[in-house]
């Protein structure tokens, strides 16, 4: 059974799902686990797997293959090869990056972030773990650059290829804050729009306290470049950003701030 076309990095190989049911009920999530066979019909990987995916590079092919237990997930390359394990819940590949983003415990999908929440970043390529620090949620800028946010809420620029050692504190709470698996490129020098007060999705204010919050952007060192006086502000699309002003008027800026 050959591969949809197109689809394989590797020509001609392919990991096909299937599944065994078993005993547990459709509402647990656990009724099915997965196994799967080679483009030969032969079976190469045990049904034990609860959940799978495939991550694609930037021509659509496929390159590997995520498949995770409980409390474990292995990346396959498409000829049944395993080149990294991790220890979570899941995993995914940051695309267009070797970066692998681990879920050690998962955040809720309720809209504010679990304080409870674990998230680590990995080197598919080399296997090399790249954050050890406690980190509730990593938003990918680019594939250099995150940000990282620390179990009281502090954030952080970090370097991913320097780790911890290059972690930046950040003056104000950064207002994109992404938990997809792609990053979000942007224009050197770095100016982020970020609010003076944390967030809704943090969940640690009232809507009263957040009336309060101004917003202006950050630069590469974590300082205020551009100071929050705006009562809301846009990322920067080329040259421009969208801000509104304290008088509620939609204005403007460019990348020193000028309204234009």
């Amino acid at each position: 059974m050959p591969p949809p076309e197109g689809l394989s990095a590797l020509e001609g190989k392919m990991l096909w799902p299937i599944k065994q049911a078993t005993e547990a009920e459709a509402y647990d999530g656990l009724k099915y686990k997965y196994g799967f066979i080679n483009e030969e019909g032969i079976r190469v990987l045990d049904p034990q797997y609860i959940y799978y995916s495939y991550f694609s590079d930037e021509q659509g092919r496929y390159l590997y293959l995520c498949a995770s237990v409980q409390d474990r997930t292995d990346f396959f390359t498409m000829d049944g090869r395993k080149i990294l394990e991790i220890p979570s819940e899941s995993a995914y590949i940051v695309t267009g990056t070797d970066l692998v983003c681990a879920y050690l415990h998962s955040n809720n999908t309720s809209g504010v972030l679990d304080p409870d929440a674990r998230v680590t970043m990995y080197n598919i390529r080399t296997g090399d773990r790249l954050l050890y620090d406690d980190y509730l949620t990593i938003s990918i800028l680019s594939p250099d650059i995150a940000i990282a946010v620390d179990p009281l809420y502090q954030e952080y620029l970090i370097n991913l290829h320097q780790g911890e050692n290059s972690r930046i504190s950040l003056e104000g709470y950064a207002k994109e804050i992404y938990t997809y698996n792609s990053h979000h490129p942007h224009e050197a020098p770095l100016l982020l729009a970020a609010s003076t007060l944390p967030p809704d999705w943090y969940g640690i204010m009232d809507s009263t306290q957040r009336l309060d919050s101004r917003f202006g952007y950050l630069d590469g060192e974590g300082k205020w470049a551009i100071e929050p006086v705006y009562l809301d502000a846009l990322p920067f699309v080329g040259p421009y950003a969208g801000v509104e002003t304290a008088e509620g008027e939609y204005r403007f800026i460019d990348r020193q701030g000028q309204f234009i």
